[in-house]
């Protein structure tokens, strides 16, 4: 249930206890939205019981009536950065799922170029939820030039859906956004606090968006104590290190922490294809990538149980995993395959 609004109370207003709307400012909006939450609840029939709005509005503790979006951002270059920015700072504040009006709400067709949909297309996969909306048009088919690009971004989007739910069940037992600015992480790391636009999604994948129409982008590694690996080239490099890159249009830095198992599903229209399979392995791991030497499973508890993982100081050894699924590797490590038995070793 969308819940527009929710920040405007009239000051003269009176509430059936007798508080002033001046008194109420504040908590209203988090009293608006846990009110479409409970109602959802008890009328909706949600599943398993577990109600969303899709709210504009919030105060403190609103991160218990899940989601939010930032509101009605302008469809430029800047409302591409302040989207961001709201992100992060939501997530700061203790939200753990955010949004943004992908393209920008305040719109003419010709403010909206096809670049900046794309690259706001981009950002928006890394967000807990998604959705094109806008005064213009922004719909994908209309800006024909990138309009392939877009639809890349969607199956990658759903692919990384089990990585999603990893995050989001982090979100639900920790309180980490699903957004994750730099110093929410890397506490004492005084770099990483200059690089407001860049966020990790989650705890394992890295991500700088192109915020400007040169394609180009100054970016920082954290971590100095370990190696990130560039999604597109493969390239390895050691945190700590800031770098400025020109990018294509299909292309942003996107890198993966040393020891991630990333689990990647099926290319799917929709999330139907999964009805009734939810929890089945083989219908939803397809791909296995590794960088490094394994160390995270990122992938939701009713999943993880399928394996049996054993660690030794060079060597890892995974149990259980479905016969059929593709396994790549990164870095410095070698892998040995037996049927549903893989042994990974630092080379």
């Amino acid at each position: 249930m969308k819940t527009d609004f929710g920040e405007q109370i009239e000051d003269r207003a009176i509430a059936f206890n007798g508080d002033s709307g001046e008194r109420l400012h504040n908590v209203y909006s988090l009293l608006y939205n846990r009110c479409v939450y409970e109602a959802t609840q008890l009328y909706g029939n949600p599943k398993n019981g577990a109600a969303m709005v899709f709210g504009r509005s919030g105060w403190i503790s609103s991160q218990c009536y899940p989601t939010q979006w930032g509101g009605d951002p302008q469809a430029d270059w800047g409302g591409l950065e302040a989207s961001i920015r709201g992100g992060l700072s939501w997530g700061m504040s203790g939200g753990t799922c955010y949004a943004t009006d992908i393209g920008g709400f305040y719109s003419r067709e010709h403010y909206l170029s096809s670049q900046l949909l794309l690259r706001w297309t981009q950002t928006a996969i890394y967000s807990s939820h998604m959705r094109f909306h806008g005064l213009g048009p922004s719909e994908p088919w209309i800006f024909e030039q990138v309009e392939d690009g877009i639809l890349e971004c969607m199956k990658w989007r759903y692919r990384l859906l089990l990585y999603l739910e990893f995050c989001l069940e982090e979100a639900r037992h920790l309180g980490l956004p699903v957004m994750r600015a730099l110093p929410l992480v890397y506490h004492r790391d005084v770099i990483g606090r200059q690089f407001e636009l860049e966020f990790l999604f989650g705890p394992c994948i890295l991500v700088s968006p192109v915020t400007n129409p040169r394609d180009e982008v100054t970016f920082y590694i954290p971590d100095d104590s370990l190696y990130w690996y560039d999604w597109w080239t493969g390239e390895r490099w050691r945190g700590g290190q800031i770098l400025t890159r020109k990018y294509s249009w299909r292309e942003y830095p996107l890198l993966m922490k040393e020891g991630t198992m990333l689990f990647l599903g099926p290319e799917v229209e929709s999330t139907r294809a999964f009805e009734n399979k939810e929890t089945d392995w083989n219908a939803r791991v397809q791909e296995l990538h590794v960088f490094g030497l394994p160390r995270i499973a990122a992938l939701p508890k009713y999943l993880a149980e399928h394996l049996q993982l054993e660690r030794e100081e060079s060597r890892v050894v995974l149990n259980n995993l479905p016969e059929n699924i593709s396994i790549m590797t990164h870095g410095p490590v070698k892998m040995d395959r037996k049927e549903t038995r893989i042994v990974f070793e630092r080379v």
